[in-house]
């Protein structure tokens, strides 16, 4: 089992253009955290997904559209804080389009 800064390695480390079997079973371990999940979120170009939407059918859009689920439904615990990568006209269109706050509002810990 990774630790959690294996885990954070890894992701920064990962090559977006291989398979996505590693990054889900990223997702899947245990200490895997909201932080960790929208990292990979942005990472894997969520903006994109929120702003355009999930109309085309492959691998990269089936892995953000669970990603997605998962961290709506409550998956994902606040563990370590975390930082939205995105600019404040980002963030205004994505209010604007109703996307949920945890897209855009980073968490600053306990």
């Amino acid at each position: 089992m990774m630790t959690y800064e294996d885990m954070q390695k890894q992701i920064d480390q990962y090559n977006w253009d291989d398979v996505f079997e590693f990054v889900k079973n990223l997702l899947n371990e245990p200490l895997c955290d909201l932080a960790l999940a929208i990292k990979i979120f942005y990472l894997g170009d969520g903006y994109g997904f929120l702003i355009n939407g999930n109309s085309c059918q492959n691998a990269w859009n089936t892995l953000m559209q669970k990603l997605y689920q998962d961290i709506l439904a409550g998956k994902y615990k606040n563990n370590h804080p975390y930082e939205i990568p995105l600019t404040k006209v980002q963030v205004y269109k994505m209010k604007k389009m109703n996307i949920p706050p945890v897209f855009y509002e980073g968490y600053e810990g306990d």
